[in-house]
């Protein structure tokens, strides 16, 4: 994986700025998107809040809600820049649907990383594991597990694209254990 994204001489406003305008050129250009299993991805960008995509302001935050042990940041640089805002819920967001959010950094400096598994799955890497898990939405889960790193995508699958729903790096010892139980059950 490309090492992080470097935000850590910036204000929390520039971070932001800077966060999105890589979102805005790498990830919504569809021209720079890559394709999945030569199939396009579609990434809502209609619903804005504070003139960024909500889809955005998803894939860095984490729900209010959310209760930690040990925070997700623990042992890694993105703990130096939000102080434990993941607990303290200083820096939110609202989204369209009323749900209260905490900006996390540890989930935000690495949105590069999407295009990248991406990439890997279309390879069909080693360290890339995918299963559909059927449902009214048919979930595809794209996963990549190499060294320390655990991060996981998601999309809905459609006849002619795939509609991209989350990524977010993996640290719930439940989450991980219920990804490993669904990859064995549902692995294509």
């Amino acid at each position: 994986m490309p090492p992080v994204l470097d935000v850590s001489n910036k204000s929390y406003n520039d971070k932001i700025d800077y966060l999105y305008k890589f979102y805005e050129t790498e990830i919504m250009d569809r021209n720079k998107r890559p394709k999945l299993f030569n199939k396009f991805i579609y990434i809502d960008c209609n619903l804005r809040i504070k003139r960024k995509t909500e889809k955005f302001w998803h894939l860095i935050t984490l729900g209010q809600k959310e209760l930690f042990e040990i925070l997700p940041c623990n042992n890694d640089i993105s703990s130096t820049l939000c102080n434990a805002n993941c607990i303290h819920g200083k820096k939110q967001i609202i989204t369209s649907d009323g749900e209260t959010r905490n900006i996390c950094f540890y989930r935000a400096i690495r949105i590069n990383w999407i295009n990248e598994i991406i990439k890997l799955a279309n390879k069909n890497d080693s360290n890339i594991k995918i299963w559909l898990k059927p449902g009214p939405d048919n979930k595809l889960h794209i996963r990549l597990q190499e060294s320390i790193t655990d991060y996981i995508l998601i999309f809905k699958e459609k006849p002619k694209y795939y509609y991209f729903i989350t990524a977010y790096p993996v640290f719930y010892r439940g989450a991980k254990i219920n990804f490993d139980n669904d990859y064995l059950k549902y692995k294509i």
